[in-house]
């Protein structure tokens, strides 16, 4: 199994889906974080290091003010990344977000996935929950086991407040109302393939 998560700033995949990624990783699969701007990047070293996955950055996002675009060439990147490997799921931020530059990394995705033939899943970030009133979770992993480590992978990045992770882990206690666990993720399933986790 070999997992592609586009991230739209470090903390932002961490968030909605970094129970599914430690879980999985857990399990032996590759996983690969793209963070598509700039910033944070000795913390995200030491965390690819801690949590053992690699990580990369979008081409055009290699400057701390450069912003995500949705252009042709951003796409023809994401391709480049994408189709590089045999990754079997793709995890993208939800195209409802109210955030500019996670509804710029959706429409690079949906751009670029035209030809992928493995899992998309769109995740939800808490800060952006309650204003994302598209979001329809239809796909839910149990995380018990692996809170702890989530919180501390979050909680890496100093912006991240105790307060925020709070609130990241009671949605995870709601949505593992869905599943036999105690806390869980919940995605929007985009493409269906028969990897599953």
């Amino acid at each position: 199994m070999k997992i592609l998560a586009l991230s739209p700033h470090p903390d932002d995949v961490e968030m909605g889906a970094g129970g599914f990624l430690l879980k999985a990783i857990d399990k032996g699969a590759e996983v690969h974080v793209v963070y598509c701007l700039y910033e944070k990047y000795f913390t995200v070293q030491d965390n690819a290091k801690q949590f053992n996955y690699k990580f990369s950055w979008l081409n055009n996002t290699t400057l701390k003010t450069q912003r995500p675009e949705y252009n042709s060439d951003t796409v023809a990147h994401l391709d480049s990344i994408l189709y590089a490997n045999d990754y079997t799921h793709l995890l993208i931020p939800h195209c409802g977000d109210s955030h500019q530059d996670h509804k710029n990394i959706n429409m690079i995705a949906q751009a670029s996935i035209r030809r992928f033939t493995g899992m998309v899943l769109q995740y939800e970030v808490a800060p952006y929950t309650n204003r994302n009133t598209s979001f329809k979770p239809n796909v839910f992993f149990g995380i018990d086991g692996y809170t702890e480590q989530k919180f501390s992978w979050v909680t890496s990045y100093e912006d991240v407040t105790h307060d925020t992770m709070e609130t990241v882990l009671s949605l995870n206690h709601v949505r593992g109302i869905e599943t036999s666990d105690t806390y869980a993720e919940a995605f929007e399933l985009l493409k269906w393939s028969n990897f599953s986790i």
